[in-house]
């Protein structure tokens, strides 16, 4: 008689490929908030660009502040930043940002890549007196506010903005008697390569300037880029 078969065996099933991908990256990550927890603020000095120079730091590479900011030679007043370190997993650097300059003040959210940045949510205001020493026309006084949306560049120069800038109480010595010339607005719509920050600024003086009465100063918009 033929040999009865044995039974057949359920294949077992094979064991399960677990990826440890998560807990690599969680590793990283807190090796990384160590890492920057503990490095002095003084290091981000190596990663400025040739014409910035930074001086008497404190705190860290996570939370710190240069208390001394020149651009080109020129008193550039004081920052304080708080690195978002989960950013740098992306090989980008984003951080919240609180700029000082005598009695001007602006804060913003600032993204960062080897191509360039993005600034956001962008406020703050303050004398137009105290920017002298970054670009603002001599002899003129007010208040400014700034007020932007997204302000984005690559290290050399804006190359978009969306937002609002507001002086107010112009005046100058050699206008008027120093008498108030009243306010200006200029409107920043997603414009084509707009003025540097010192630029906005002295693009709304010429129409107190030349009226002696308050006038809205709106920029050139250009065609957006296809």
């Amino acid at each position: 008689m033929p040999a009865s078969r044995s039974p057949s065996r359920r294949a077992e099933p094979a064991a399960r490929s677990h990826s440890y991908w998560p807990i690599v990256l969680i590793g990283l990550a807190a090796v990384l908030a160590v890492i920057i927890a503990v490095l002095p603020a003084s290091i981000a000095s190596h990663f400025l660009p040739p014409s910035v120079h930074a001086e008497d730091f404190s705190g860290s590479i996570w939370h710190g502040s240069a208390g001394k900011l020149s651009v080109a030679g020129r008193d550039a007043g004081a920052l304080e930043w708080r690195l978002h370190p989960a950013a740098l997993l992306g090989m980008r650097a984003a951080a919240d940002v609180h700029w000082v300059k005598g009695g001007f003040v602006v804060d913003a959210g600032l993204d960062m890549d080897r191509h360039g940045y993005a600034a956001r949510n962008v406020k703050g205001g303050g004398p137009i007196e105290d920017l002298r020493d970054v670009g603002v026309a001599a002899g003129w006084r007010g208040t400014a506010l700034i007020d932007f949306n997204e302000i984005k560049g690559d290290f050399t120069r804006p190359s978009s903005a969306a937002g609002i800038l507001r002086i107010a109480n112009l005046a100058s010595a050699q206008v008027a008697e120093g008498t108030d010339l009243g306010a200006t607005k200029s409107n920043w719509r997603k414009a084509q390569s707009p003025p540097t920050a010192p630029s906005m600024l002295n693009s709304s003086i010429p129409a107190a300037h030349w009226n002696c009465r308050p006038r809205s100063a709106t920029p050139r918009r250009h065609a957006p880029a296809r």
